[in-house]
């Protein structure tokens, strides 16, 4: 493959006081340390949902030189809560209710919703660079991906995402393509009123239908650290059942983290 015309936008977001202090190294050997050995051009954006406290942890204020980016975004998670509370009022009644268990919003409180939000503000970034670009690869700062990435992921045919919880449309965190098909996807914010009625996986479905983006389910899995370092849905004694397809990474993780 001749990789002197690629050009890829890597857009990096989320809560990146969390665990990026963590996951960088992570994205450097598998991400971009895999790009620069073929030469590939690419540029990075970091777009940060600021927070004091998460996972009930109090963490510092992320350190913007240390990920050398080419653009960085932020905005703080009170100015992304007015934002839901004015567009969606009744927030409270998306995504599944199903009788006799809790609903999806009393699992997961507004954090799907801003995931939503801050996803679109990538989708925003993307389609105001795409033509500076031959591809983008977008995915969240919390990752931790247990293998480098497939160079044959860049093609102009299939948008890549991973195949490791599809729930009830596509995994999210992770979306390899053309600019313009990436920015497609993950723009679901304007759209919750109508399509939040599953769960998040489902918002992402629906754009693919909308757009008639052609999606690819990858085998490219990864962990998600929370701020305290330990993956997100591991139990003490073992991974939820779940969550098997990601269990094989742990002992990676742990190995990388626990120098």
């Amino acid at each position: 493959m001749n990789f002197s015309s690629i050009n890829i936008l890597i857009v990096v977001y989320g809560c990146l006081s969390r665990s990026l202090n963590i996951t960088h190294q992570n994205h450097q050997n598998q991400i971009f340390n895999v790009f620069k050995s073929r030469g590939i051009t690419y540029s990075t954006c970091y777009i940060n949902n600021h927070v004091n406290e998460i996972d009930g942890i109090v963490v510092k204020p992320f350190d913007v030189p240390s990920v050398s980016a080419d653009h960085y975004i932020t905005i703080t998670q009170k100015h992304i809560d007015e934002k839901i509370f004015q567009q969606y009022p009744n927030f409270n009644k998306f995504f599944r209710n199903i009788p006799g268990k809790k609903s999806y919003i009393d699992t997961f409180g507004i954090n799907p919703l801003r995931n939503s939000f801050i996803e679109t503000m990538a989708s925003n970034f993307i389609k105001s660079n795409h033509k500076k670009y031959s591809h983008c690869l977008a995915f969240c700062a919390d990752n931790w991906f247990g293998d480098p990435i497939p160079l044959n992921y860049i093609n102009d045919d299939h948008l890549i995402v991973s195949d490791q919880n599809p729930a009830s449309g596509y995994t999210n965190g992770f979306y390899f393509g053309e600019c313009k098909l990436v920015s497609q996807l993950i723009n679901t914010f304007n759209n919750l009123g109508s399509d939040a009625i599953h769960d998040f996986e489902y918002l992402l479905k629906c754009n693919a239908q909308r757009h008639k983006i052609s999606i690819l389910e990858e085998k490219y899995r990864f962990l998600k650290i929370r701020s305290s370092g330990i993956p997100a849905y591991f139990e003490l004694k073992g991974i939820a059942k779940r969550w098997s397809r990601v269990e094989h990474i742990l002992s990676e993780y742990l190995l990388a983290t626990q120098k």
